[in-house]
């Protein structure tokens, strides 16, 4: 401030009112300059009837109005602090008087007697080089909290030096919300209300855990477990639109096995043909392109015994 070489000091004072939250200016009783004062001090004019003469020797009364407080801005001496302290009726803060005007500064003198209540503190950092640049919203790196309006502001930056992304990692406690997210669309996102937990990347995908229900949905999803990956659930229903691939060397399933459609099998690296135990019941056609093996004999070239009338057993 340019005017704190022109500043002296001027008394001790009572605030007379709560300072208005978007304000700096408060409203203050001088005990040193005003001290015979009694009673609650609070923000009101007084009138004063003083008896004068007049230039023909004849008694009037004159009536004045006072007041026995003035009006201070807040004296800043932290470069960091954007805000002012949330001083109420009957803090004590300290005054100060710009030379012989009557331009009055405060600061707080003591956090005594219960006075501080509710508070808003914003703390700003500049991030830019410039020397011309004066400080904005738009080069300055802010902290804030509030709990007159419940929200914690950890962190917002600006990308006024040559950074490629803003951040903001706020709180609010009044509706039990929480993110981190950044100027292009990424989020992680607390939701105590709701009992939500979700992250979501600028391109859309998300992972969201909704109470006891997750979502996930992405382009490509891959898990990679070492040892084994174990579910255990009433029922799993897959929708693949182009197919399921699995690889490996064996595939081991317990319990019945039902298909709506048709099976096929080929060669590959691990053998070929199927091997089944125990009884199969087939409803409809078999079709074979190549001989089929029951009981040892060929169906296709086993010989029978006799040639005319009832033939044998096939022979193998």
């Amino acid at each position: 401030m340019d005017t704190l070489n022109n500043l002296v000091p001027y008394s001790t004072g009572t605030c007379a009112t709560n300072m208005d939250l978007n304000s700096d200016i408060i409203t203050v009783h001088p005990e040193n300059i005003l001290p015979m004062v009694d009673g609650e001090i609070i923000d009101h004019m007084e009138e004063y009837q003083v008896e004068v003469l007049d230039a023909n020797g004849k008694r009037n009364i004159v009536k004045t109005n006072t007041s026995i407080t003035l009006k201070a801005k807040w004296l800043c001496r932290d470069p960091n602090r954007m805000t002012p302290p949330n001083i109420r009726r009957g803090a004590k803060v300290m005054l100060y008087r710009k030379a012989n005007t009557d331009m009055y500064y405060w600061e707080p003198w003591t956090n005594t007697d219960n006075h501080q209540k509710l508070e808003t503190v914003i703390q700003g950092y500049s991030n830019t080089q410039n020397e011309n640049e004066k400080p904005s919203t738009e080069n300055t790196w802010t902290q804030g909290v509030s709990t007159h309006e419940k929200k914690v502001n950890f962190v917002h930056t600006t990308k006024s030096d040559g950074e490629k992304w803003s951040y903001d990692v706020n709180l609010d406690a009044k509706e039990g919300v929480y993110n981190i997210m950044d100027d292009v669309g990424n989020l992680i996102k607390l939701d105590s209300k709701n009992s939500i937990i979700r992250l979501q990347t600028a391109e859309g995908a998300y992972i969201e855990i909704n109470k006891r229900n997750i979502t996930i949905s992405c382009d490509n999803l891959s898990t990679n477990a070492e040892t084994s990956i174990s579910e255990q659930t009433q029922n799993i229903t897959t929708q693949a639109s182009s197919g399921i691939q699995s690889t490996s060397p064996t595939h081991q399933h317990n319990g019945n096995y039902q298909i709506a459609g048709g099976l096929s099998s080929s060669p590959g690296s691990g053998g070929s043909g199927i091997t089944m135990t125990g009884s199969m019941n087939v409803i409809g056609t078999i079709t074979t392109t190549g001989d089929q093996i029951a009981g040892g004999i060929s169906q296709i070239n086993h010989t029978h015994d006799g040639v005319h009338g009832p033939t044998g057993k096939p022979k193998p």
